[in-house]
């Protein structure tokens, strides 16, 4: 649980991010921070994250600093696939100009948290919005709307049946022709699909604007 309460903000943007993965809505405490957030919620090697999650003590001789600082997230992930441990990031979202421009207000903090995450096995790192204001981003705020949509099976067992009749990648377009030719059928199928790729049952390269063009393929063994 957060270990400070997020104030109302005029300056930026506030609010709470419903987070299926983390059974709770989490606090942002701004624009960038909700996007990082959305990153999260749909990165398979992600078990859970928290926001605001600890407090620490920053040495009192730079007073630009304060004398405590607290990070904005703190991600924890599964194992690698050999079994080894990957460590937790407690991350500092940030924009490139901020950290540009106040460098000095934040060494002091940033140094802190690095050797308080290394105490703990953990990696400090800051995130900014090259890392998050990506083609994936833009991919996942559409597919976010369909994650949780009710679908007919009928029409989820038709698409897998395709895919899995061709055996290999195909354009979305064309097995859009292929199984709904129709208007009407297009506008009850492809809703479908984009459920089934938001839950990982249809692959997509998400890396890559998503559009008609798209390569799809099934993930079902």
């Amino acid at each position: 649980m957060p270990v400070r309460r997020i104030p109302k903000n005029y300056v930026s943007v506030t609010g709470r991010f419903a987070s299926c993965k983390n059974g709770r809505a989490l606090g942002f405490e701004s624009l960038l921070e909700r996007d990082y957030m959305l990153l999260l919620e749909f990165d398979d090697e992600v078990v859970s994250f928290e926001e605001q999650p600890v407090q620490i003590a920053v040495p009192k001789g730079d007073r630009r600093a304060g004398t405590q600082y607290v990070p904005d997230v703190l991600v924890h992930y599964k194992p690698s696939p050999d079994g080894t441990a990957k460590p937790s990031v407690l991350a500092e979202v940030k924009k490139t100009s901020d950290l540009k421009v106040n460098a000095a207000k934040y060494a002091a903090k940033f140094a802190a948290a690095t050797s308080f995450a290394e105490g703990r096995g953990w990696v400090f790192r800051t995130v900014s919005e090259l890392e998050i204001r990506t083609p994936r981003l833009e991919n996942l705020k559409f597919l976010r709307e369909f994650r949780l949509a009710e679908r007919d099976p009928k029409l989820a067992g038709l698409i897998l049946s395709g895919l899995s009749a061709v055996g290999i990648m195909l354009p979305i377009s064309v097995m859009i022709d292929e199984l709904f030719p129709t208007e009407s059928e297009r506008l009850n199928g492809l809703p479908v699909l984009w459920q089934m790729i938001a839950s990982n049952e249809i692959g997509a390269d998400l890396d890559q604007p998503l559009n008609n063009e798209s390569m799809i393929w099934s993930l079902r063994s």
